[in-house]
């Protein structure tokens, strides 16, 4: 059976009760899906060269078990509401498309991704681990930053996985909007399995993902109770 370990980033995050609402995320993924959540804090990444706070899930194939063979990699401002679909992709890295001015503006400057036809979000993303010598190469390409060569790190990672594409070295899947929507994009009817809150300033939108994660905790609990 597939070994599959999902990763959350709570990087640069001093305030306790900030830390506690990252961890109400990884606790109701993990309660719904079954899959263990490894959080990355201050304390797991306090030897690594990162540049940037997003990097750190980059390495995350060095923090987990050798026999892991699949990693779901999601920011920490991510709301799961559902179960994940019971069939996980079959290629090797999988993500959500986006549409915004970063993805507007990598398809109209950058060959590769306008070939591909695609620009995806970081925020939620699913590798194999014959994916691996994506995430080493964008640790790697944190050398180019620190040299002012500024990119940012999602399109950096979109490149990288299209080159990876191209090359015939991984698979790609397009992700649907039934795995994880945006805040913004969120209608009547629609039941994503997680929601993105984008946008908004760190501190301000954990306590407003705490906040929602405790009502839908508390709702199901009270349906549960009135089911017996």
């Amino acid at each position: 059976m597939e070994k599959v370990v999902a990763i959350i980033t709570g990087i640069g995050i001093k305030q306790p009760d900030i830390m506690a609402d990252v961890r109400l995320v990884a606790d109701r993924f993990e309660r719904l899906n079954g899959i263990p959540v490894k959080l990355i804090t201050d304390e797991d990444v306090k030897d690594l060269p990162l540049v940037a706070p997003h990097f750190a899930c980059y390495y995350a194939w060095q923090m987990v078990d050798n026999d892991v063979d699949r990693l779901i990699c999601m920011d920490c401002d991510i709301i799961p509401f559902h179960a994940l679909p019971k069939r996980l992709p079959d290629a090797d890295f999988a993500a959500v498309s986006e549409n915004s001015r970063w993805g507007d503006s990598a398809k109209s400057t950058i060959p590769l991704i306008k070939r591909a036809g695609t620009y995806f979000n970081s925020g939620l993303f699913i590798a194999k681990r014959s994916a691996r010598p994506v995430f080493e190469r964008m640790t790697a390409r944190q050398t180019a930053l620190r040299n002012g060569v500024w990119i940012l790190d999602q399109t950096l990672l979109n490149v990288e996985v299209q080159t990876a594409v191209a090359l015939e070295e991984i698979t790609f899947e397009k992700l649907s909007k039934n795995w994880c929507m945006p805040f913004w994009d969120l209608r009547p009817g629609l039941e994503p399995s997680m929601v993105h809150y984008l946008s908004l300033t760190n501190l301000i939108k954990m306590r407003l993902v705490g906040r929602l994660i405790r009502t839908l905790n508390a709702l199901e609990t009270e349906a549960t109770g009135a089911e017996r």
